[in-house]
């Protein structure tokens, strides 16, 4: 299946596909769309003898009329003709494809809901693929393609979308801009500033300069509502001139007005900068904005769209991006006015580098990546769990050798010091000895509890990262997959949240009651040196085997003894001593606390669950990878 991405623009057309060789990615190929292997086209067709152009609208207004000079036509009608021309000029120059059926063809759209919803998305995918007669049609908002395409400048500086991105399309029809943070809502604010408001503020300087002529001659102009050729030539002139291509030969557009009278009125301009300062300062637009009128020069109204539109999206979220794309931001002043509104260091400002072709480009980027979704992940879920490294029993042990150790020292120790005391001790003097060693070490123990989560979850993070990249670089070739290489601090934000997306941490660390266990244990030791000291007449391996509320028992008789307060002198306090000497007394201890571990982490998870959470992240990295954000 080939993949082509295609931006179908208000004013141009540019479509896109990659090239693989033996299965690896080579290139992007942009296509040619007409004879003269032209890779970008004005989006207009011709209609009962007469040029259309600026009909693109969103599925509500399909059936919208449209009035030409002589004809008038239906939304509908008029992009499905342009879809049909686009396909046939794909087909027929081309060599590489030789049938819709070999296409699933990706279209960009706004990212507004008008665009975006199910229903809307569904009846423009329908028209588009009545239309084409391709295998599969994927509309996809153009935001997403637009900072795909932006993931590397020249520098190969990473661009991501974790701290926050706010790209800024300047197409001929509206000036959009599209938030977005991983695991956000996009913010999208568009205005009405297309590249096509330049052009018709040329044509009305034109058409004044007719009717100054013609009231100058006596003659009277035709009324003519469809200006299609006229802004095509002034468009050319305007791309050369902002692109650095006009000369003297060039930069002169002439038109002849047709007169009431059979004359033709001929009216020149010379696109320079005089011209075009006229244009972009001096003449003014007036657009509605959520309501509220703003009125001012092209240039005007660009500096406010970027301070509207940042003020809205800092009223609640972060941005750390700009990605500057769409054909309007090849203009110099657009960059400086985006760097005088976020400047650095608290911004980055990036210009697409070829901003013609960020979208096509970048919508065969997502078609590719959203088309082996499913297939990476569950390849890289399989090899993370063939690679052991999510076992639960790992966790378990490697929390029972550290609490274990810990607790066991610290009781020794107690011991230790209550067989040596200068002065004679009774067992309640140990069990205080206990508890002011074992609550020096309590906030100890939950901090190592939790580091032992934390690096358990750390090692299935590494290798989801290892098996994702080795999935993506199989599928994508080293070239491709590179490009999606997440930084280390992303896979960092992604470990310390792990706990939000599904393994929690906390729960696990809070489910082991460290308290309730010291209690059982103290209470455990006791009872052994109390049999130690020939106090009771149970045999030490039978205590040693005693659990839970059977110690609770044991502990209430023995402690209703008489002799319990009663001092105890050196030679029996080693004694009671040298029963916890015994090797298997810690593992006894270890036994307990895995009992108590045991139960913690099996409330929390298990052998099914933590696969469910490999699958959880390994797609949550994926679609940040991807950029796959909710809209």
């Amino acid at each position: 299946m080939r993949i082509i991405g295609l931006d179908f623009g208000h004013c141009e057309i540019a479509a896109a596909m990659a090239i693989f060789l033996n299965g690896v990615f080579v290139s992007m190929k942009n296509l040619f769309l007409d004879g003269d292997k032209n890779t970008v086209i004005p989006a207009e067709v011709e209609y009962e003898g007469e040029i259309f152009n600026y009909f693109k609208a969103s599925p509500k207004h399909f059936n919208e009329q449209v009035e030409g000079n002589k004809v008038t036509a239906v939304r509908r009608d008029l992009m499905i003709l342009l879809f049909k021309k686009i396909i046939n000029g794909i087909l027929e120059f081309n060599t590489e494809i030789s049938s819709g059926e070999q296409i699933m063809l990706i279209v960009g759209c706004p990212t507004s809901g008008e665009w975006t919803s199910e229903e809307n998305r569904k009846e423009y995918e329908t028209l588009i693929k009545e239309a084409t007669g391709v295998a599969e049609v994927r509309v996809i908002p153009e935001s997403r393609a637009a900072m795909f395409s932006a993931l590397a400048d020249g520098k190969g500086r990473m661009i991501s979308a974790s701290e926050g991105a706010a790209v800024y399309d300047f197409g001929s029809s509206t000036a959009d801009s599209t938030y977005m943070k991983t695991g956000k809502r996009c913010v999208e604010v568009s205005w009405n500033l297309g590249a096509r408001e330049i052009e018709k503020a040329l044509r009305r300087m034109m058409c004044h300069e007719a009717s100054v002529k013609a009231n100058q001659k006596g003659l009277e102009l035709v009324p003519i509502d469809n200006y299609a050729n006229l802004e095509r030539k002034l468009r050319a002139v305007k791309e050369a001139y902002f692109n650095g291509e006009l000369d003297e030969d060039s930069s002169v557009t002439a038109w002849k007005f047709p007169t009431v009278e059979g004359k033709k009125l001929t009216v020149t301009l010379d696109i320079d900068d005089d011209t075009m300062a006229r244009a972009l300062s001096d003449e003014e637009l007036t657009m509605d904005v959520n309501g509220k009128l703003v009125t001012g020069s092209w240039k005007r109204c660009c500096k406010e769209f970027f301070r509207e539109s940042k003020l809205l999206i800092e009223k609640q979220h972060s941005v750390k991006e700009i990605v500057l794309t769409g054909g309007a931001s090849k203009m110099k002043f657009v960059a400086e006015y985006a760097r005088e509104i976020f400047p650095k260091p608290m911004y980055e400002v990036t210009c697409a580098k070829n901003p013609s072709f960020s979208v096509s480009q970048g919508l065969v980027w997502v078609g590719l990546v959203d088309e082996m979704q499913e297939e990476c992940i569950a390849a890289a879920k399989s090899a993370v769990v063939d690679s052991g490294v999510a076992m639960v029993e790992d966790l378990k042990d490697g929390l029972k050798s550290s609490m274990g150790e810990k607790i066991y020292q610290s009781i020794y120790s107690s011991m230790d010091e209550w067989a040596q005391a200068a002065t004679d001790e009774s067992l309640h003097d140990l069990q205080k000895r206990m508890d002011r060693n074992i609550s020096k070490i309590e906030g100890d123990i939950k901090r190592d509890n939790k580091l032992c989560v934390e690096n358990w979850t750390s090692g299935i993070v590494n290798e989801i990262r290892i098996q994702l990249e080795e999935a993506l670089k199989k599928k994508l070739g080293t070239t491709l997959a590179q490009k999606m290489v997440m930084p280390q601090r992303m896979w960092d934000t992604l470990n310390q949240s792990l706990d939000k997306v599904s393994i929690d941490t906390d729960k696990i660390i809070e489910g082991i009651d460290v308290n309730s266990l010291m209690t059982n244990i103290i209470m455990w030791v006791l009872i052994l040196a109390y049999a130690g000291i020939g106090t009771i007449l149970i045999p030490i391996p039978v205590i040693s085997t005693l659990l839970g509320a059977a110690v609770g028992a044991l502990f209430a008789s023995c402690f209703n003894d008489t002799n319990k307060d009663l001092a105890r002198d050196e030679k029996i306090r080693r004694k009671a001593k040298n029963v916890m000497e015994k090797n298997d007394q810690k593992e006894k201890i270890i036994s307990q606390v895995g009992a108590e571990i045991n139960n913690a982490v099996d409330s929390q998870v298990t052998a099914v669950s933590v696969k469910n959470d490999i699958e959880a992240i390994t797609r949550s990295a994926y679609e940040i990878m991807t950029l796959k954000f909710e809209i």
